[in-house]
């Protein structure tokens, strides 16, 4: 900045401006600079001007169009302007593709160049746009599209439900799929076929696989377990080396006929054995449920292998080698799904966990798996005063779950799985609870209550810190009779196990404790359940040498 040659303006009497005069190198670079931005500020102006339009409902297909038409000539080769404008221009698709006074060529054209950047994610490559909006292009296969449109869709849809990459955007991706499918039960038919007969396919590659390493090896001994031991990874290129003939495999037709084309399958006969289990776990994914026979009788198989798969590799701890945390999660994912969809039988998803299950073999891969699936409906009653009646049907699958879990013969998994029963937490059930909100009716209360008594005094730490996930300021004081009851049984079965969880528990002990005497108290001497199920509370809390429940104990009895 150069002041010896300032500009001098004056603003008012009392005040003057002093703008420094801009020479030399330093005006090459502005000028150089603002001839740079020139597309830019004139992109924007026609942006703002065609957003203006739009908002004031002025705006037809054509306006639009040429705006997109401008961007994309832009972007060609300029990839500062590819990624300031790129979010910008999948909006403008996306409104263009609503327009009533579209054309089909135009729809067609706009429709390409969505896809071709949509493309790019399966290609680890950048997409600034919104992923949400892509679900308005799965819905173009609803219009009248050019076929060759539609099967680049089909084939980004299943790619993003088979994709093993884990990439953050494809799952997000995955997520919106799985909600279109749903849907469109024309398209997920279609991804459930073609997913079966990915699964068939890369089965008949191990196996191709199995049989080259027993000839090769001179090993009789071998033996290939479907399902059972891990993929045979390497034999490929190890077939390469010995130039051999490697498996060739069927994927391209298998899509034309059953993707594209829409061809069945025949599942009357389905043997798991002859299908890939971790390319199966797919069909969680594509947008069919327990209403559907076929899915049935695949989803239900999944689930039977899984535990055999958990059960035989128990020792060897190589289960996770056949099905992955993400492949299992897929699945859980799924039932949690169906279970919290209110108004839904839950029988047809207890009946694949319980009916004609071999609980004698159950690992705790196998718990942990159910678990996940039952532990959905915490956040649920959490949740659930804002939807009328959520609660109601979650009360009620509960009480149908507790005839499930009730006639389980182990009493190792059923004593586990009980806790499901009084909505206990999940594995990953963590949230913060002073930015959750909840209410709860007496009556919502009253359920919690009878559950926990029933079932909580063999898991009096999960009990604490379900109840501290429900909100304790929302459930006191009436939980307060079910917490007692829980404090009693622990304490007579086992003193010593019973000190040691309220000591890993203390937090949430004192919190309940405290906050009952200070906020409560006038509220539990009105009625003498609540006082004796308080009393009793610190009764077996001064048992253990609590010095704070005996002068909370004195002080609620002498105020």
């Amino acid at each position: 900045m150069d002041f010896r040659d300032a500009a001098v303006t004056e603003i008012d009497e009392k005040t003057i401006m002093l703008e420094p005069q801009i020479k030399g190198e330093a005006q090459k670079i502005i000028k150089n600079n603002e001839d740079a931005n020139e597309p830019i500020v004139h992109l924007n102006e026609s942006i703002n001007h065609l957003i203006e339009d739009i908002n004031e409902k002025k705006a037809n297909a054509d306006q639009i169009i040429t705006v997109i038409d401008t961007l994309c000539e832009k972007m060609k080769g300029d990839y500062r302007i590819e990624m300031q404008f790129e979010k910008v221009l999948v909006t403008l698709i996306a409104t263009a593709l609503i327009m009533p006074d579209i054309t089909d060529e135009q729809r067609n054209k706009l429709v390409e160049e969505w896809i071709r950047r949509v493309k790019k994610i399966f290609l680890n490559q950048s997409y600034v746009a919104e992923v949400n909006m892509v679900i308005a292009l799965w819905e173009q296969l609803n219009k009248d599209i050019n076929n060759d449109l539609k099967q680049q869709i089909l084939l980004m849809i299943l790619e993003s439900i088979i994709n093993d990459d884990n990439s953050g955007l494809i799952s997000q991706i995955a997520e919106l799929t799985k909600f279109f499918l749903a849907k469109n039960r024309n398209y997920a038919i279609r991804i459930f076929n073609t997913i079966i007969m990915l699964a068939e396919d890369e089965m008949n590659h191990q196996k191709f696989n199995a049989a080259y390493i027993k000839d090769n090896r001179n090993d009789d001994d071998y033996e290939f377990i479907p399902n059972m031991v891990p993929k045979l990874r390497g034999v490929d290129h190890w077939i390469l080396e010995n130039n051999g003939y490697e498996y060739q495999n069927k994927r391209s037709e298998i899509i034309q006929e059953y993707l594209y084309d829409g061809k069945g399958v025949d599942l009357s006969e389905f043997d798991i054995r002859n299908y890939d289990i971790d390319l199966l776990c797919n069909i969680a994914c594509c947008g069919l449920d327990t209403e559907d026979e076929e899915f049935v009788i695949v989803i239900n198989s999944i689930v039977q292998c899984m535990i055999e798969i958990w059960h035989k590799n128990c020792k060897e701890m190589r289960a996770h080698e056949i099905i992955d945390t993400f492949q299992e999660h897929k699945v859980s994912s799924y039932f949690q799904r169906e279970l919290n969809m209110t108004g839904r039988n839950p029988e047809a998803v207890y009946d694949i966990l319980f009916k004609e299950t071999d609980f004698s073999i159950f690992t705790r891969d196998t718990v942990d798996f159910y678990e996940d699936v039952l532990s959905g409906f915490l956040v649920a009653y959490v949740d659930g005063f804002r939807e009328k009646g959520k609660r109601d049907d979650i009360e009620k699958k509960i009480r149908i779950l507790e005839t499930y879990v009730n006639n389980i013969p182990e009493d190792y998994v059923r004593n586990i799985l009980e806790k499901r029963l009084f909505l206990c937490k999940g594995r990953y059930s963590r949230w913060d609870v002073n930015k959750v909100q909840a209410e709860y009716s007496y009556k919502d209360k009253c359920f919690l209550n009878a559950q926990i008594e029933k079932y909580g005094s063999n898991h009096l730490m999960d009990v604490l810190y379900t109840v501290y996930l429900f909100n304790i300021s929302e459930l006191l004081p009436e939980i307060l009779i079910s917490i007692s009851s829980c404090f009693t049984k622990a304490i007579r079965n086992n003193k010593e196990q019973f000190a040691k969880e309220i000591k890993d528990s203390q937090v949430i002990v004192d919190m309940i404790i405290l906050k009952s005497f200070i906020f409560y108290s006038d509220e539990i001497k009105k009625d003498e359940k609540l006082i004796n199920a308080y009393e009793d509370i610190l009764l077996a809390l001064t048992e253990i040498r609590n010095e704070k429940a005996a002068v909370l104990l004195d002080e609620f009895r002498i105020h």
